[in-house]
């Protein structure tokens, strides 16, 4: 009985078993079916289809986007950029770089790969080199798609949609926002247009931020920018895929002499190095002459920067003119016309013209509070080529330049002494400041050598400044001239000098016959060669040489001249006559003091950043850029007697603070609270500044390579001397600010004592100062009650570091 109806259910569920492997084998079969399954065009592509023809026919079918990409499109490469073109208030700003990367679209079977490409790896083609770098270097996939339908001529249709509103990792703005996630039932394509070249898509996405991080102050999270809180994030993202050139355009190789921007390679064609060759070259845009034969010739393409439909009316044609000041440096190379600047067309006159499109260089202008302008390109990585180029301006760089030329340049210019400045002036403010970043934009970096290359008496000189400007290049960082006093007549707004025509020619030059960038080396040195006899035209960044470059006093920012002491003793001139209107000059009836405020501090700045081109002559190292076969030292210390002279300079100017800095109408309108702090910060830093580590290594290393040194144990000797010259003299006493810098520097040579990361000769200076520092104040009497219980509190605070130190070493023996 139970053994037969065991069998008969055995039966049965085994039946029941084969019937559902039946129906699952089907339900399998048919899904096969339906994912492998193409189907006609017209189901595909309906009648609801919105259909944009370009490089790609591009349909928009409801919620959906399809590519139909032409078989000869296939294995074509395009550069993707990624841009934000709209953002929520308080997470960044429009126009903001998102990235760009080279891909292609590849068949696979039924399905179309979209592929990252990269150039990081070089072989000569057809090399055996060639073979080994193409296996290193196989593209990954960024997205896979399957073919929907075929169009009536056999190209595939594919559903790109999840390419925009997936999140995709490559193109994903996440990290700028830094969100968590994109949100997507909150995000959409709002915008797909199709031209020749290009692709321009615009996608409305929402993201949800990262949640507060508890150790953070208010529960925060730490970003570039202050992020206020907020459930969602918001922001357009624009994608641009533009062709790449069919040809890419012949490399110039770089050199250090002259300042670009460009990309590095790693090569591995062989050759006589018997080594991993790193080639670099640099990054322009691509010019031809319409007459190769001729010096100077029209182009057959111009570069065109054009004027955004954000720019206030005002500025208008002064950022226009800072485009078109680069005329002659491209006359120079051979292109007549070269650059030119135009504004945007209206939504009338053009409505599908787009700032974020990567075919345009534009110049746009940003609502943000960020003091700064910025010059970025797109280049290909094939060749080096500039294909686009965004300059931004952000709104409050007007500010930047209104309080620089305020602190810097308004002794030499009445109508400057009172805020608001002119609008004229402004604008021609605003046309240095576009013209530097054009510059940016054109491959060029900052050149803080260039300012060092005219003496004091030429920035000063009125037919000098009007004929190579008050610095040889717009690319240094020189900013107004407060080297000229009133009288002088010189100029006193940078423009485009002697180096960035030279720079230009440099890298735009053609050269007839020259078929490889090897070829152009002979030219290129010829004209490299010029900086041997013309200072004007010389080079420098400040990093050439790793820490050593660090320590070409010749490289500074912001500084004018080739004498800082000096010039800082004509800036400090200026300073003081700005003082002299300063309350006046910022306020207004009936508003408060918060201008003065502000320009107060700017003041201070420039105080401080004077001091520091003072301070780095300690140490100093002048670089030139040479090359073999060129007569001269590359590296050459500065004369220890001009170091000397540049820490009593400091001893007189810095650590004895000027009185005009502590005017009494700016501080009867300020308040004093915060003044201490304010000085403490200037010399803390310069102060820093002379007692780094890696300065001290640096003067070790010179006295080793047998040159004269200024040692630090004379620096700290120096400074102590300086700093606590009352001691010296007994019953003197000591003022706030001087008691205050005197606890900084001796929390500074306690510091170097107890870090066993600081320089040997530093380290054992600063000791045996303290030591002698601390007999000193032990014999010190005299003086007010405030003085003397100063001197009482630092004597304790050497004793407590030196007692300190040696403990460390019995602890260590």
């Amino acid at each position: 009985m139970f053994t037969k109806r065991f069998t008969t259910l055995l039966v049965f569920i085994l039946g029941l078993c084969m019937v559902v492997a039946a129906q699952d084998a089907k339900k399998g079969k048919e899904k096969e079916k339906k994912q492998t399954t193409i189907k006609p065009y017209e189901e595909v592509i309906t009648k609801k289809a919105e259909t944009k023809k370009g490089i790609f026919t591009v349909h928009r079918v409801e919620d959906n986007v399809y590519y139909e990409i032409p078989s000869k499109m296939l294995g074509t490469e395009f550069i993707w950029v990624t841009q934000l073109s709209k953002v929520q208030t308080g997470f960044g700003w429009s126009g903001s770089p998102g990235g760009e990367r080279v891909v292609r679209w590849e068949r696979l079977g039924n399905n179309i790969l979209l592929r990252d490409i990269k150039y990081t790896l070089h072989a000569r083609e057809g090399s055996p080199e060639a073979i080994a770098v193409k296996a290193s270097s196989i593209p990954s996939v960024i997205g896979s798609y399957k073919i929907a339908c075929f169009a009536k001529d056999g190209t595939p249709v594919i559903d790109v949609t999840k390419l925009f509103v997936g999140d995709v990792p490559e193109f994903s703005p996440k990290k700028m926002l830094d969100a968590a996630g994109l949100d997507k039932d909150r995000t959409f394509v709002t915008s797909i247009k199709a031209f020749p070249l290009n692709i321009e898509t615009r996608v409305l996405a929402t993201y949800t931020p990262k949640p507060p991080k508890p150790d953070e102050p208010g529960g925060r999270r730490r970003s570039f920018l202050r992020r206020p809180p907020a459930d969602s994030i918001t922001v357009e993202v624009h994608h641009s895929m533009v062709k790449l050139p069919d040809k890419p355009m012949m490399p110039r190789l770089a050199d250090n002499r002259i300042g670009y921007f460009g990309l590095t390679f790693e090569d591995y064609s062989g050759g006589d190095q018997q080594q991993v060759d790193k080639v670099k070259v640099i990054g322009r845009f691509r010019l031809e002459k319409k007459n190769p034969g001729a010096g100077i010739s029209e182009v057959v393409k111009p570069i065109v920067f054009y004027v955004g439909r954000g720019v206030p009316e005002k500025y208008r044609s002064y950022i226009k003119q800072g485009i078109e000041d680069w005329i002659p440096a491209f006359e120079q190379a051979g292109f007549k016309n070269a650059i030119a600047g135009k504004y945007a067309p209206t939504k009338e006159e053009d409505p599908d013209w787009d700032a974020e499109d990567a075919r345009y260089s534009t110049i746009r202008w940003l609502p943000a509070t960020v003091e700064n302008a910025i010059g970025p390109n797109v280049l290909d990585p094939r060749s080096g080529e500039a294909l686009e180029a965004d300059v931004l301006m952000f709104h409050n760089v007007l500010k930047l330049a209104r309080d620089w030329f305020f602190v810097q340049a308004s002794p030499n210019m009445p109508e400057a002494q009172k805020l608001p400045l002119p609008d004229d002036l402004m604008g021609k403010l605003i046309r240095y400041i576009a013209a530097h970043e054009v510059g940016h934009s054109l491959g060029l970096r900052h050149n803080y050598k260039a300012s060092a290359q005219v003496s004091v008496k030429q920035v000063r000189d009125a037919e000098f400044t009007e004929k190579y400007g008050h610095t040889p290049s717009i690319m240094d960082y020189a900013r107004f001239n407060y080297v000229a006093q009133p009288g002088d007549g010189a100029s006193l707004i940078p423009r485009i000098g002697p180096y960035d025509r030279f720079a230009i020619e440099w890298g735009y030059k053609q050269f007839q016959g020259v078929k490889s960038p090897e070829d152009e080396k002979p030219y290129l040195n010829k004209i490299a060669a010029r900086q041997l006899t013309d200072p004007l035209v010389r080079y420098g960044s400040g990093r050439e040489g790793g820490p050593v470059g660090r320590a070409d006093y010749t490289a500074q920012a912001e500084d004018l001249g080739s004498d800082a002491v000096e010039a800082t003793r004509l800036g400090l001139k200026n300073l003081e006559r700005v003082m002299g209107y300063i309350v006046k000059g910022t306020s207004k009836e009936g508003e408060d003091y918060s201008e003065l405020k502000n320009m107060y501090q700017s003041l201070l700045d420039q105080f401080n950043q004077e001091m520091g081109h003072v301070a780095a002559l300690v140490g100093g190292v002048e670089i030139h850029n040479k090359v073999y076969g060129m007569s001269g030292d590359v590296y050459t210390p500065l004369d220890v007697s001009k170091q000397e002279a540049a820490v009593r300079f400091l001893d007189k100017n810095c650590f004895r603070v000027p009185k005009f800095l502590l005017g009494a109408d700016v501080v009867k309108c300020l308040g004093m609270h915060d003044i201490s702090k304010k000085i403490g910060t200037v010399h803390e830093r310069i102060l820093r500044g002379l007692l780094d580590s890696g300065k001290a290594a640096l003067i070790r290393d010179i006295e080793a390579a047998g040159f004269k040194t200024y040692p630090v144990t004379a620096l700290v000797k120096d400074l102590t001397a300086g700093i606590f010259s009352e001691i010296s003299q007994n019953g003197s006493e000591i003022g706030a600010l001087r008691r205050d810098l005197q606890r900084i520097y001796i929390r500074m040579l306690t510091d170097n004592i107890l870090n066993k990361d600081t320089d040997g000769d530093l380290r054992s200076a600063s000791r045996f100062h303290l030591v002698e520092l601390s007999e000193k104040l032990a014999g010190y009497s005299g003086g007010d009650d405030v003085t003397r219980s100063h001197i009482l509190d630092i004597s304790e605070q050497v004793s407590a570091a030196l007692h300190a130190r040696r403990d460390i070493d019995n602890t260590s023996k």
